[in-house]
């Protein structure tokens, strides 16, 4: 196309003759047809079994995508697993804590009773025993 248009603007084309150009090209190109067309009895069966080889490798890889996936979902449920055994011990723990600071709050209120008691007698005994406390 460029070369039309010079040749109509300037009267000159970039190229003296295309022919050689064209021609060559051509030639080659019938050449490595015929290349291809004597050796394709030798051709055919490598890419056949070429073919058969990226097959077997595709199944592979979907046979280990699908091994992956179920791998990563029974890590997961693994997980889960071990986190709600984890929160079911923590929720223990606090709940057994729960009941220690229960027990120790009763025996402490036992204690304050009990002095209070003690507290109680003592000052019913000196109230009784005015004169021997001195």
């Amino acid at each position: 196309m460029t070369e039309l248009i010079l040749r109509t603007v300037n009267g000159v084309g970039a190229v003296g003759d295309m022919r050689i150009v064209v021609f060559s090209s051509e030639i080659l190109f019938t050449l490595f047809l015929m290349i291809l067309m004597i050796f394709e009895p030798w051709i055919k069966p490598c890419l056949q079994s070429c073919q058969k080889a990226m097959k077997s490798r595709r199944s592979q890889i979907q046979n280990q995508n699908q091994d992956q996936n179920q791998d990563q979902i029974q890590n997961q449920d693994q997980i889960q697993n071990q986190d709600q055994d984890q929160n079911q011990d923590q929720i223990q723990d606090q709940i057994q804590n729960q009941d220690q600071n229960q027990i120790q709050n009763q025996d402490q209120i036992q204690n304050q009773d009990q002095i209070q008691n003690q507290n109680q007698n003592q000052n019913q005994d000196q109230d009784q025993n005015p004169a021997g406390s001195h």
